[in-house]
């Protein structure tokens, strides 16, 4: 038996080896908060070498589109990496209700590892699919090289899923982490490159004021000392809305590739990266903002030297880069104040629901949370006080359906059985799951936006770069469930496990 593993290994090897067209670094790029019509609105602003190299030299999708309802970006984040729906993969928003802990927790949350160089416990353990990571894990016997690197660790986590290595931003020390799931201990050259190396910094524009489109609306120029903007409980949090933690990522990432010898040897490896175009949290005002639009600049000349970087290391032609945007940005107030835009306070009706359960069943805590159009009601409560919960389920939604801004409300009894468009799972999901009319958009407690709201027809970016990829721009639909068997085939390996979908590239 040896002797014919060592045999089928050498045959494979010597496959892999013979094969010319396949990469040997696949980096796929995932932008939170990334706009196609900000994007178009400051193309004139961007060099040649960034964003605007993604799109002439390779293929641009610009109407990518997820099948279901918005409801976290871990939902979407393991969709494009296994390439099917929560339905397959179980991670249905960023969090759930724990009845045993009495309330909400991360999806990511895993309390049976710990956290590696940091205290954060989390793992890819709530999902039940494989990712394209673990399938050319599982192809190349391991010996794939694969890192995810972003600030948070629900992007570094299901961009790669149960394989690899994913390193994210410890909130409380401002350093590399990652789990014990993964690895045992940080790479020595990972530890001292974290946030606090790039936070004292100043972060003026790059350009004169009057050179920015956000000029037209009054914006001003600005001057911050990083350290003392972002200071406070939040610093590290704070520091990630600047566009210095893109270039923080960047530098990163090129010390990944450099440090792990990504794409030397004859097994292809992956690296994961993500950066983020929200706005500055000192100035989240509507619309565009002046440090927003300096942002996408400033990323665009982070792309232009990464790019750069990976041409001048493997040329264009053995590597493959993706670049998608995420539906997490928050909505913004229109201009033409007759077009429908209000706020849903979905902790509020969650209260008022409890009222009115209350009135029918008696006085108890029936609804036990309201999170990313999931409602919890309280089963165990309900068997105790011999109430049907089906009933009990049909009863709430005969008060929630005729709230204002409310467009679909269906029980998970229903979503079991029938085919829906709403990111449900069965053992993970809400009890009732709704969606928002086209022009509401979710508070929280705070009246603060969240980024719920209907975008179910919200389409995203995608951009192929480098091996074979063709110059063009795709105007039709397409999946965004597509991306995880395109890359597959790219690699010559098998799909994800659950993914139902066919290749862009067919």
């Amino acid at each position: 038996m040896k002797k014919l593993f060592i045999l089928l290994l050498s045959i494979f090897i010597s496959s892999l080896a013979y094969s010319q067209s396949k990469p040997v670094l696949v980096v796929g790029i995932q932008v939170s908060g990334l706009r196609e019509d900000y994007l178009n609105m400051f193309m004139d602003e961007f060099g040649n070498q960034g964003f605007k190299r993604l799109i002439s030299e390779g293929t641009y999708y610009n109407n990518v589109l997820y099948p279901y309802h918005y409801a976290g970006k871990s939902a979407d984040l393991a969709s494009l990496s296994t390439g099917t729906t929560p339905y397959s993969h179980g991670v249905c928003t960023n969090a759930f209700y724990n009845p045993k802990s009495y309330k909400m927790q991360p999806f990511v949350q895993d309390n049976t590892v710990k956290g590696v160089n940091g205290s954060d416990n989390y793992s890819a353990q709530s999902l039940i699919c494989t990712t394209v990571a673990d399938e050319l894990n599982e192809y190349t016997f391991g010996k794939s090289k694969i890192y995810s690197i972003a600030f948070d660790a629900e992007n570094a986590i299901y961009s790669i899923g149960h394989s690899g290595t994913p390193l994210w931003i410890d909130k409380k020390t401002g350093n590399w982490t990652s789990s014990s799931y993964y690895i045992a201990a940080l790479p020595e050259w990972a530890i001292n490159h974290g946030v606090n190396n790039f936070i004292d910094k100043n972060w003026e524009p790059l350009l004169p004021a009057g050179y920015y489109v956000s000029a037209a609306s009054g914006a001003k120029g600005f001057n911050y000392k990083l350290k003392e903007a972002c200071n406070g409980n939040k610093i590290y949090f704070n520091f990630s809305t600047t566009p210095f933690a893109n270039a923080m990522i960047t530098d990163f990432a090129l010390k990944t590739i450099d440090s792990e010898k990504l794409g030397k040897d004859i097994f292809p490896d992956m690296l994961y990266i993500n950066y983020n175009l929200e706005n500055f949290y000192l100035n989240d005002s509507e619309g565009i903002t002046i440090e927003l639009e300096d942002s996408y600049l400033r990323l665009d000349k982070d792309l232009a030297a990464f790019l750069d970087a990976l041409d001048k290391r493997f040329k264009k032609e053995n590597v493959l880069v993706y670049l998608i945007s995420d539906r997490t940005h928050k909505p913004t107030k229109p201009f033409n104040n007759r077009i429908t835009y209000k706020e849903f306070n979905s902790q509020r009706y969650a209260a008022l629901l409890n009222s009115y359960l209350m009135a029918h069943y008696g006085k108890y805590k029936w609804v036990q949370a309201c999170y990313d159009g999931h409602i919890y009601l309280d089963k165990k409560l309900a068997e105790e006080k011999n109430i049907s919960f089906k009933e009990l389920q049909d009863k709430a939604i005969e008060f929630f359906s005729t709230i204002p801004g409310v467009s679909n409300i269906w029980p998970s009894y229903l979503l079991r059985t029938i085919n829906h468009n709403f990111s449900y799972h069965p053992q993970n999901a809400g009890d009732l799951i709704y969606s928002l009319q086209v022009g509401y958009y979710e508070v929280d407690s705070k009246g603060k936006k969240t980024d719920f709201y209907n975008k179910l027809n919200h389409s995203v970016v995608l951009m192929l770069w480098g091996g074979n990829i063709n110059p063009k721009k795709v105007n039709d639909s397409k999946s965004a469930l597509m991306l995880s068997p395109t890359i597959s085939e790219v690699l010559g390996i098998s799909s994800p496990n659950c993914s139902n979908e066919g290749s862009l590239l067919d």
